[in-house]
């Protein structure tokens, strides 16, 4: 989780995940998009989800869980 004290405003935190998210998945995502799932205010800071969709059909986890979660 991002604390709200040190991650900056929300589109700040939200656009490094983002980065680091996309390089994470490199070259394998092929022609798979990232999006943003949600935002979520914690105790400790920001939670932040993303998915994927695939010719625009969400790819979930087993039990729907979101693929990157910070």
């Amino acid at each position: 989780m991002l604390s709200q004290g040190e991650a900056g405003s929300l589109f700040d935190s939200v656009e490094t995940c983002r980065q680091i998210a996309l390089s994470a998945m490199g070259t394998r995502c092929g022609e798979a998009r990232l999006y943003l799932m949600s935002v979520q205010t914690r105790q400790e800071g920001w939670e932040i989800d993303f998915g994927y969709s695939l010719n625009g059909v969400p790819v979930l986890n087993e039990g729907g869980a979101p693929p990157a979660s910070w």
